[in-house]
């Protein structure tokens, strides 16, 4: 590839000429108000009627909730676990999907072969 014919042109000024003189827009305006940095002020936006006081009465004790033992040891009795499928077996995948294109090449063929002997009947 030969090189370039023309030298690139310049658009602008390169950067560090442009920002070695010229003012900025928002800092050297002097519109720019520099603020001190204040720590972060949470608000809170529940109306004075939404926070309702919690009573705590510290004579009361809260009340104790007992089981039976039979509930706990009910675990333990053996579980009907349902339809759960077997574990997989690679050989029996294998033989499944052979039996599969087996079928379909089967019905392939018998399709294909009904649709000649419709052509043949017609052709006579």
């Amino acid at each position: 590839m030969a090189a370039r014919p023309k030298t690139p042109t310049k658009k602008g000024t390169p950067a560090a000429e442009r920002t070695t003189g010229e003012k900025t827009t928002v800092y050297d305006s002097g519109n720019f108000k520099k603020e001190a940095a204040t720590p972060i002020k949470a608000i809170s936006m529940k109306t004075p009627g939404d926070a309702k006081p919690k009573k705590v009465d510290p004579s009361e004790m809260p009340h104790v909730k007992l089981r039976a033992m039979s509930e706990v040891t009910r675990a333990q009795t053996p579980q009907n676990l349902g339809n759960l499928a077997p574990p997989y077996d690679p050989h029996t995948a294998r033989v499944r999907t052979v039996q599969d294109y087996v079928i379909w090449g089967c019905i392939a063929i018998i399709i294909a072969s009904a649709i000649a002997l419709v052509f043949w009947f017609a052709a006579r």
